[in-house]
């Protein structure tokens, strides 16, 4: 139940962004508002934590890119369309794909090129 939540909730962001009306400035405010509350919430009730210590800096790798990725969502959404901000979000395996064997030299799998290219089918079929 709670991933059917989280999944309808995700998905409504675009909506939302349209709906609202807003600058990308505020529906950021806002949105990481919310977001930084129900995960307090989350860690201290449901998880009975009194605060999150990240372990490494990979943890705030982490959170810069999650937040540059989110910035650039909500801002590709307030100056176009949602199908096209929904298009390249969910174009990215692809580029992860790509970089990973540029620049990390990893090797190229029969199951990833498979995946990657039945994903992208779907994706065109939007």
């Amino acid at each position: 139940m709670l991933t059917f939540l989280a999944a309808v909730l995700w998905s409504s962001i675009g909506v939302f962004v349209k709906v609202l009306n807003l600058p990308a400035p505020t529906v950021l405010f806002y949105r990481a508002i919310i977001a930084g509350l129900f995960l307090f919430l989350v860690s201290r009730i449901i998880l009975k934590r009194k605060f999150y210590k990240p372990s490494s800096w990979l943890d705030f790798g982490i959170m810069g890119f999650y937040a540059s990725a989110s910035i650039c969502f909500i801002l590709s959404n307030t100056l176009t369309t949602a199908a096209n901000a929904i298009f390249l979000q969910y174009v990215s395996p692809f580029f992860i794909f790509i970089f990973g064997v540029m620049f990390l030299k990893q090797k190229i799998k029969l199951l990833n090129v498979i995946t990657l290219v039945i994903s992208m089918l779907g994706i065109g079929l939007f």
